[in-house]
C-alpha cells in the first residue's frame, strides 16, 4: 500500500515555477534546481542544461543543436556524420566536381537528420501524416518561392561590381529575397505544429470528471456526495480533489437542481471515490514516469568524476509496472459504473426519462442498440486491466533470472485507454441525450461548453439512426485530443 511519504520528491523549479522531480537539472526547462556559482542571472543560465548534458547553454556544440536529445551513445556517431558530410563538400569543391558537390549538399544533411529521427523515436512520437505534410510544403513552398524570385535574382548576376545599384533594387534583391527564404524554411514546422492535434489528455482531472458529470445532471441527480463535509470526512488520495471537481462541473449557481432522490445508484452517488482513485493513481503513475524520464537506467555506470565504472539494476522497474497496473485498475472501476451510468438513464424507472432515452415512445430503440457495445468496451477494459503475471526468467544461462514486464504493462494500458476513449464518447452522448430530454433550461456553467461541443458533432437523437461514426468522432476530436480539457482551462 502506497502512502504519501512513498512518493517520489519533487521540488518547484525557480525558473519556470513546475513542480517536477527533485534532482540536479529541471526536468522541464533544463535550469539547476538549486542556483549555482557562475551562473549568471536567470534569464540567461550560462551553466545550464542545453540540449545534452554536460554542455552549457552557451557552449558551441554543432551536433546537439543540430540533433538535440541524442542519447550518449549516439552523439560522437552524429558528430563523426557531419565530419564525413563536411569533409566531402570540401573535396568535391577543390576537385570542382558539381554534380557531386550538390548531391551531398542536396542528401547528406536530410540523411542524417533522418536517422536522427529514428535514433530519437521522433516516427513515433509524431504521426507519419504529419511528417508526410511536413516535407510536402517544405517543397511547395520552395519550389513556389524560386519560381516567384529566381527571374529577380537572375536578373543581378550580370551587375558589374561597383555599378550603380538602385535602393530598392538592392533592399529587393540582396535582403528580402534571402530573409523571404529563410523565413519560407520554418513555415512547414509553424503551420504543422498548429495544425497538430494536442496531446493526448485522457488522465487529466477534468477529462475523468466530466465522464459521469453530465449523466450526473441529465440523472438529475443529489450532490450532497460532492460537498466538501461529505468527502472530507474520509479523505482517502485523490477523494477530495475529485468532490471539488464534480461540485464545480455540477454547479447550477443561484439556480441549483432540485435532486429526485436522497440516495442515487452507487455508479452516481459514489464517484467522488471511483474517480478520486483514478486522480491518486494518475499523480503516482506521473511521479513515476517523472523519475524515469530524468534518471540514469543503463548498466554499467561510468562515474566520470571518480573515474570508475560501476554495475547497477536501475534497469529493473517493478514499481513501474505496479503503477501501470493499478492506473489500469482504477480506470476499469470508472469504466464499469459508466456502462451502469448509461443504463440507469436508459431506464425510466431510475431517471424517470423516456425508456432507451428516445425521443417518442418504446416503439423507438433510442440507445438500447448501443448498450451491447458499450458492454463490450467494458469487457475489453477489465481484461486488459489484470495485472502482468510474476514469473521469474531464465535468461542468460541464469544470470538475468527476474522479470518485471514494465513494457507489457505499458502496453496494455495504452490499449485500455484506446477502449475507454470511446467508452467516454458513448457515455458523453448518452448525457447530452438525457440533459435535452429532461428539458433542462440552462446547464451548469462548466458543462455547457461541453454540451455545445457534443451537439456540434451528433444532433439530438429524435429518431433512430446509425451512431457509431458519431461516437467515432467525439472519441477522435474531443476525447483523445483533449479538446474538452481545453475548454475548461
Amino acid at each position: 500500500m502506497s502512502t504519501n511519504d512513498e512518493q517520489v520528491p519533487t521540488a518547484e523549479c525557480r525558473i519556470c515555477q513546475v513542480e517536477v522531480p527533485a534532482g540536479e537539472y529541471c526536468g522541464l526547462c533544463g535550469c539547476h534546481l538549486t542556483p549555482r556559482k557562475g551562473e549568471g542571472p536567470d534569464w540567461l543560465r550560462i551553466r545550464d542544461f542545453g540540449a545534452a548534458p554536460g554542455e552549457h547553454l552557451l557552449q558551441p556544440s554543432l551536433a546537439s543543436s543540430l540533433f538535440p536529445h541524442l542519447p550518449p551513445r549516439s552523439r560522437t556517431v552524429f558528430r563523426v556524420g557531419l565530419a564525413v558530410v563536411f569533409v566531402a563538400l570540401v573535396a568535391f569543391a577543390l576537385l570542382r566536381m558539381p554534380g557531386a558537390l550538390v548531391t551531398v549538399e542536396a542528401l547528406g544533411f536530410p540523411f542524417l537528420f533522418v536517422l536522427y529521427l529514428v535514433e530519437s523515436d521522433g516516427f513515433r512520437d509524431i504521426p507519419t501524416p504529419m511528417w508526410v505534410l511536413t516535407a510536402a510544403l517544405g517543397v511547395g513552398l520552395g519550389v513556389g518561392w524560386v519560381l516567384l524570385t529566381g527571374m529577380m535574382v537572375a536578373r543581378s548576376y550580370g551587375i558589374e561590381l561597383g555599378a550603380d545599384v538602385g535602393g530598392a533594387r538592392m533592399v529587393r534583391t540582396g535582403i528580402a529575397i534571402p530573409l523571404g527564404g529563410v523565413i519560407l524554411m520554418l513555415m512547414p514546422a509553424l503551420i504543422v505544429r498548429l495544425l497538430r492535434p494536442p496531446t493526448r489528455e485522457a488522465l487529466d482531472g477534468f477529462m475523468v470528471g466530466a465522464l459521469g458529470a453530465l449523466s450526473f445532471t441529465g440523472f438529475r441527480g443529489n450532490r450532497t456526495p460532492f460537498q466538501k463535509a461529505a468527502t472530507r470526512m474520509r479523505p482517502q488520495p485523490g477523494e477530495v480533489e475529485a468532490g471539488d471537481e464534480l461540485l464545480a462541473l455540477t454547479d447550477f449557481g443561484s439556480g441549483d437542481l432540485k435532486a429526485r432522490r436522497f440516495q442515487d445508484p452507487l455508479s452516481f452517488r459514489c464517484m467522488p471515490q471511483v474517480h478520486g482513485a483514478a486522480y491518486a493513481e494518475a499523480a503516482r503513475l506521473d511521479a513515476a514516469l517523472g523519475v524515469e524520464l530524468n534518471s540514469v537506467a543503463d548498466n554499467p555506470v561510468v562515474l566520470l568524476d571518480e573515474g570508475k565504472i560501476i554495475g547497477t539494476s536501475n534497469f529493473h522497474m517493478p514499481h513501474l509496472t505496479i503503477v501501470l497496473d493499478s492506473m489500469a485498475r482504477a480506470l476499469a472501476f470508472a469504466a464499469t459504473d459508466a456502462v451502469s451510468r448509461i443504463q440507469r438513464l436508459m431506464s425510466s424507472s431510475f431517471s424517470d426519462l423516456p425508456p432507451l432515452l428516445s425521443s417518442e415512445s418504446t416503439d423507438r430503440a433510442g440507445f438500447g442498440p448501443l448498450m451491447k457495445p458499450a458492454e463490450a468496451l467494458r469487457a475489453e477494459i477489465i481484461h486488459l486491466s489484470n495485472p502482468v503475471p510474476i514469473l521469474p526468467s531464465h535468461n542468460a544461462d541464469g544470470q538475468e533470472d527476474a522479470a518485471t514486464f514494465s513494457a507489457l504493462a505499458a502496453q496494455k494500458l495504452g490499449e485500455l485507454l484506446d477502449r475507454l476513449d470511446l467508452l467516454a464518447a458513448l457515455e458523453l452522448l448518452a448525457g447530452a441525450q438525457a440533459v435535452d430530454l429532461a428539458g433542462l433550461k440552462q446547464l451548469p456553467a462548466r458543462l455547457a461548453p461541453v454540451h455545445k461541443a457534443l451537439r456540434e458533432i451528433s444532433r439530438f437523437i429524435d429518431d433512430d439512426r446509425p451512431l457509431g461514426r458519431e461516437i467515432e468522432r467525439i472519441a477522435q476530436e474531443l476525447v483523445r485530443t483533449g479538446k474538452l480539457v481545453a475548454m475548461n482551462r
